[in-house]
């Protein structure tokens, strides 16, 4: 709530107001998110055009080229794209998410890092980029597991959350099967 109430809404950002009826919108909002079972997950949407050459020199879309995937590029980047937008936007403004948010990505990423082991040790060295790009897509088609009481959390969100910690030079998310240390 602190999220919502410090963030101006508008075009004018040296004019802040909230409405009694946006406050008790967000109130519901908030209460079915922290109340309720179940609850759906926000319209993943990107708010402009994305300019996929901007996104070229980016560490995740190196690391799909490593494995000559050339065709996933456009489809990773807009998930990167929207899944950032969303992140920023959706869930880091509303404090109460932010743990949350960390906790699910760091789910996702042990998940990936076993995946990626079991993926490696059954490598065969003739096949190693056919093979990094089935895992590619294992990855992107398994089920995501479910964020928070979202009874819906789709595969972009999960996917998005991967290419965001694979462009992050500390993190160790790659696609190319071998590395014996991840």
């Amino acid at each position: 709530m602190l999220g919502y109430l410090i963030s101006p809404k508008g075009d004018d950002k040296d004019k802040w107001e909230i409405t009694c009826d946006d406050f008790n919108n967000e109130c519901e909002k908030l209460g079915k998110l922290l109340i309720d079972k179940e609850s759906l997950f926000p319209k993943i949407k990107c708010c402009t055009e994305i300019e996929y050459e901007e996104y070229e020199g980016h560490l995740f879309v190196k690391k799909i080229e490593e494995i000559e995937y050339h065709k996933e590029i456009k489809d990773a980047i807009k998930e990167y794209a929207e899944i950032h937008s969303l992140v920023i936007n959706e869930f880091l403004t509303r404090q109460i998410s932010k743990g949350k948010y960390d906790d699910y990505e760091e789910e996702v990423k042990k998940n990936y890092k076993r995946l990626y082991r079991k993926a490696s040790r059954n490598i065969n060295d003739t096949d190693c980029i056919k093979e990094s790009k089935n895992f590619y897509d294992e990855i992107m088609t398994n089920e995501a597991p479910q964020f928070m009481s979202y009874s819906d959390t789709p595969k972009t969100f999960r996917n998005g959350i991967l290419h965001m910690v694979a462009d992050d030079i500390n993190e160790d998310i790659k696609w190319k099967l071998g590395d014996k240390d991840v």
